[in-house]
């Protein structure tokens, strides 16, 4: 049975692509002539081609077979599509589909169209899988899981040039139970600071993704915050796993993070702040208890005082922006948010985004000596 809420994910796509809409009607057909796989993977490709081989060689190593690897060329201009290709000739579960460049939403979402399995998960192309044995584990914890589970959430390490590992803060006894609520979920999360909006670390049923319209919304940066919002409020239930699977790379070279114009800073601005309103708009569902609503509004206030790290570099409308929804900041249930909460109220945004600059980076450096080197 369907939640009541319905989210307008589907208002968002509505100016599909035309190779979109021609790659719906071409997969069904397709996938009529092989038996359907386990799992699909899907991976977006654009520029990537120093870091793609080793992100598809990760999954073809896995020991668990039944899945389709589905590339996604976004009309890379570099020698991106022609290593796919490669690799499609070479082992029949690599799918290829080349397409023009419309971001990364509209890749996921080209995927999307194309999977063929029960079950549904996305990698970028610069990073990798670095566990052999994840989808096994995965495959076995999803049999395992309660019936209200609509997705899994496994967990991520920063990796690093020098080879260095450095594992994310791991989910508490809350999330990781079998048996606690999402409200409960939620809170615990937000006061943690384990919020992973990633669409990366996740493990979903594909008919739960299509029969509530949780597609990317298309041309907007930083589109997992509002789609992680929607995921977690159409989804009955969900369990965190400590599996620390999944290598996010860090400083590499030609990253959207890396390489940011004022232009594309602002970019980045509108589409965090799309984020943090869906996450206000959902908050306000009611499947969500009062402390769970006030909850999300605390994250979009966290994930609101991560913008305030760019003040300085930030045109005139995005700190108007910023400031339109500084009203977030009264939500201080994330300690990070509560921190930055302070630190705006006494300083102002200007000098704000100094000091936060300054706490982070020594938090960084902290975390990358205190956690990394584990065994993985």
């Amino acid at each position: 049975m369907k939640p009541e809420f319905q989210p307008q994910m589907s208002q968002m796509n509505t100016d599909e692509p035309a190779a979109e809409k021609h790659l719906r009607s071409s997969v069904s057909s397709a996938a009529k002539k092989e038996p359907a796989p386990k799992i699909s993977v899907i991976v977006p490709v654009y520029k990537v081609e120093k870091y793609l081989p080793e992100c598809i060689e990760s999954v073809l190593a896995q020991t668990f077979t039944d899945f389709e690897l589905i590339l996604v060329d976004d009309g890379s201009p570099d020698n991106s599509g022609a290593i796919c290709d490669a690799y499609a000739e070479r082992d029949p579960r690599v799918h290829v589909t080349h397409k023009t460049n419309a971001g990364l939403s509209s890749a996921r979402n080209a995927g999307m169209l194309a999977a063929r399995g029960e079950l549904l998960m996305f990698l970028d192309g610069d990073d990798f899988w670095n566990e052999d044995r994840l989808l096994e584990k995965l495959s076995d914890a999803w049999r395992s899981r309660a019936d209200e589970c609509d997705f899994l959430m496994f967990n991520i390490s920063d990796y690093f040039p020098e080879g260095r590992f450095v594992r994310w803060k791991e989910y508490s006894l809350v999330e990781c139970s079998r048996n606690a609520d999402k409200n409960a979920r939620v809170v615990s999360m937000c006061r943690g600071g384990v919020f992973r909006m990633s669409a990366c670390n996740k493990i979903f049923e594909r008919k739960f993704l299509q029969e509530n319209c949780l597609s990317f919304e298309n041309f907007l940066v930083s589109e997992d915050t509002p789609w992680f919002a929607n995921l977690m409020t159409r989804a009955r239930n969900w369990r965190c796993m400590n599996m620390f699977g999944y290598a996010y790379r860090q400083a590499r070279e030609g990253s959207i993070t890396n390489e940011m114009s004022r232009s594309a800073l602002s970019r980045r601005v509108e589409g965090v702040c799309r984020g943090i309103d869906e996450l206000v708009r959902n908050a306000q569902n009611p499947c969500w208890t009062k402390e769970a609503s006030s909850a999300l509004c605390s994250f979009a206030a966290f994930t609101l005082s991560g913008q305030i790290l760019q003040w300085q570099s930030l045109d005139t409308e995005s700190q108007k922006k910023i400031r339109e929804r500084s009203w977030l900041l009264r939500y201080r249930q994330n300690p990070k948010a509560c921190v930055s909460a302070w630190i705006i109220r006494l300083f102002g945004f200007s000098l704000a985004s100094f000091f936060m600059n300054k706490i982070r980076k020594m938090i960084k450096l902290y975390a990358r000596f205190a956690r990394s080197d584990k065994p993985l």
